[in-house]
């Protein structure tokens, strides 16, 4: 029998992952649009870590990792999967802002 707290947890866990999947797919579908100029930009990102082949792929693939990541978190369909994916975008970006002193 569940108790009102695992109720509310479970609700809380629930908004969060939807509100930060919904997230996720209002700034990656830009990006994921924004077609292969776009991608050049967002892959070359990768040259933070050495890797500089391929920068539309990586674009691509960071850019189709945020907004269908977004759409699994939605969902809770591959969440942890979706997770994954979203959370190595995000440490390229991380990375990116440090180097450029953002941070």
């Amino acid at each position: 029998m569940f108790h009102t707290s695992d109720r509310l947890h479970n609700l809380g866990l629930f908004i969060l992952r939807v509100g930060i999947g919904l997230i996720f797919m209002w700034h990656g579908f830009p990006k994921l649009i924004g077609g292969p100029e776009k991608w050049l930009w967002f892959g070359n990102q990768m040259s933070y870590f050495g890797i500089t082949f391929a920068p539309v792929f990586w674009g691509f693939c960071a850019a189709a990792s945020e907004f269908f990541g977004g759409i699994a978190l939605v969902l809770g369909f591959y969440t942890r999967i979706a997770a994954f994916f979203i959370g190595c975008v995000m440490f390229v970006a991380l990375i990116m802002h440090v180097s450029k002193g953002d941070v």
